[in-house]
């Protein structure tokens, strides 16, 4: 087992940090590794975006489109994670799909949005009916897990040294969003509030701009 493509840390830099073994078991490899995956993911969950670039398929209905009007419609989509590295396409469910060219808007990468200087039009699908836009575009704040801030690695190495260091606190439940999700050797869930301290160093990532 390795830590998965977007884990905000390697277990090379991990085993540097108080409380680590320099030389795990491969049990010890094992748990850390599904620590670090699980602590990955918590972040992501807490901050509500993604880290590490990505590509994201997703639904925008025409709904959604529309709490952004100006007086004659719509005219931004924000996207759910940001920022933005690029948009490959734009397509609704027509019987022949309507797209919308990269020329006929212009992306606001920092805050995650795509600005008409119109309205967007209305997407559709095969009888006529509004239905949404499916976006297809890669985000993320980091190009990859050695790009990663070390704010991010340093709450990343806490977080995972306290989970490590006290296994028996680890226990099957929800805590708000403010969680930690790993699949252990038992292959049940398992959680850990974050850190106040980790929650610290996080809190400048939870905004809609870089």
């Amino acid at each position: 087992m390795a830590v998965g493509t977007y884990s905000l840390i390697t277990l090379a830099e991990l085993q540097n940090f108080s409380g680590i073994p320099a030389s795990p078991t491969a049990a010890q490899t094992a748990t850390l590794e599904a620590l670090i995956d699980g602590t990955s993911d918590a972040f992501e969950k807490y901050i509500q975006n993604g880290l590490i670039n990505r590509a994201y398929t997703e639904d925008y209905s025409w709904e959604e489109l529309s709490r952004h009007w100006t007086s004659q419609g719509p005219h931004r989509i924000e996207l759910r994670r940001y920022p933005i590295v690029s948009v490959t396409s734009i397509t609704d469910q027509a019987s022949t799909p309507n797209t919308i060219a990269a020329t006929e808007y212009w992306l606001d990468k920092p805050h995650g949005w795509l600005v008409r200087n119109g309205v967007w039009q209305r997407p559709v699908d095969a009888n006529g009916w509004e239905t949404y836009w499916t976006i297809v575009y890669t985000a993320g704040r980091f190009a990859s897990t050695a790009t990663v801030d070390t704010g991010i690695k340093l709450a990343m190495k806490m977080q995972v040294a306290h989970a490590f260091a006290n296994p028996n606190s680890i226990k099957k439940h929800e805590v708000d969003d403010l969680q930690i999700e790993y699949h252990a050797l038992t292959a049940e869930a398992a959680v850990l509030p974050l850190l106040p301290s980790v929650r610290s160093l996080l809190s400048t990532y939870v905004r809609r701009v870089v």
